[in-house]
């Protein structure tokens, strides 16, 4: 990305590390076993947060007080409308009873009806989750087989490539809001200070969410999850916060627009309730993770397939 100064190395060298290490196989029982925790951790921090992403990107883009969502109660009706939502649509996509629903069922959709939920309690409307339920499942039943190509099935890109897609993904979402608005600082300037803020927080909080146990290709992998989760509500915040600013400087003289701006400096302000929002997000995710990585005891082991 030139012209930023932007310096990706915290990510190209868990690349590097990832990439030139070899795997072999655990040498005890113990060793197995504890890696199959750091796995079920690890899936289940992603699971969390690619699940409830969409919803705490809405709170940061409505402005809602990380303070509401950590005492919990603003949590509860879209999350429970988006679990409603999966479980009514997987239903009927797979024509099962409730009971036979499993977890890996259930989450091929949960991140869809998180969107689906997420975007109408932006706009305040309200939602028929029954009728919403139907109308997908039978939009999805009717859709040709062919339409299911994956071009990532079983995984076959490299690590490099994976952590340089996210690094280009984070990249395009947060350009997307400084080419409309930069606060009169230079669109370069800002989005340098946004990518330290998303990957430079992603890197430095991935490797303490995981156990001690943890490979440098497990720490690599979730800093895809959290950098992109984490670019999403940076986006968010700034989206409103550009908003709010163009709203109250739109009938002022160009000299006290400068004034205004260097006094209050907004993008100071975006960056510290970016980081008040990743503590709580990543905060829940790992506070939920033991219960989510915990497995019942008639459930099958987890599938090996990485997430990102």
């Amino acid at each position: 990305m030139s012209g930023t100064g932007f310096d990706f190395s915290a990510m190209e060298g868990m690349s590097r590390s990832t990439s030139t290490s070899t795997s072999h196989s655990p040498s005890s029982v113990p060793d197995m076993n504890e890696r199959e925790e750091t796995f079920r951790v690890k899936v289940s921090m992603q699971q969390f947060m690619n699940h409830n992403g969409p919803i705490f990107k809405a709170f940061a883009y409505k402005g809602i007080e990380v303070r509401e969502v950590t005492d919990g109660q603003v949590l509860i009706g879209p999350t429970e409308a988006a679990a409603n939502l999966t479980h009514l649509v997987t239903k009927a996509i797979l024509d099962k009873r409730q009971a036979d629903l499993t977890a890996k069922d259930l989450s091929f959709f949960r991140t869809e009806a998180a969107n689906w939920v997420s975007e109408r309690w932006i706009r305040d409307e309200d939602y028929d989750i029954e009728k919403a339920a139907a109308s997908i499942s039978a939009a999805v039943l009717q859709a040709g087989k062919e339409w299911d190509h994956d071009p990532y099935k079983d995984d076959r890109i490299t690590n490099d490539t994976s952590l340089m897609m996210s690094a280009a993904g984070v990249t395009a979402k947060l350009m997307k809001q400084v080419e409309v608005y930069d606060f009169r600082l230079g669109r370069n300037e800002v989005l340098k200070t946004l990518l330290d803020a998303v990957i430079g927080t992603a890197v430095q909080v991935s490797g303490d969410m995981l156990p001690r146990s943890a490979s440098k290709n497990d720490v690599a992998n979730l800093i895809q999850t959290v950098s992109r989760n984490f670019a999403s509500i940076m986006e968010a915040i700034y989206e409103r916060k550009a908003r709010d600013v163009v709203g109250l400087l739109t009938d002022r003289k160009t000299e006290q627009r400068t004034a205004w701006l260097d006094t209050n400096r907004p993008l100071d302000s975006i960056v510290a309730e970016f980081h008040e929002w990743a503590l709580c997000f990543v905060g829940f995710a790992v506070a939920t993770s033991a219960r989510i990585a915990a497995p019942a005891p008639s459930a099958e082991a987890p599938s090996r397939t990485v997430l990102r």
